[in-house]
């Protein structure tokens, strides 16, 4: 998915471009587009643990479905 959004935004020259960098070496536009889109998801996962905990004091006994009680 990630790979079509990119390729309509930059040729596959430009997602080819390389640079060095100091602790991963060699290192893409392309791999950078990538890390960019995991590292955002991690948020997004931190977020619902988050709210998750929040919620969790409210679901009285339909915690069961969820955790061992």
């Amino acid at each position: 998915m990630l790979d079509s959004l990119l390729a309509r935004a930059l040729s596959p020259e430009q997602l080819g471009r390389v640079g060095d960098h100091d602790e991963a070496g060699e290192i893409s536009v392309a791999d950078i587009a990538h890390q960019w889109a995991y590292h955002d998801l991690m948020h997004l996962k931190q977020a619902e643990s988050i709210i998750q905990v929040q919620l969790e004091p409210g679901m009285g006994r339909a915690r069961r479905f969820y955790f061992d009680v």
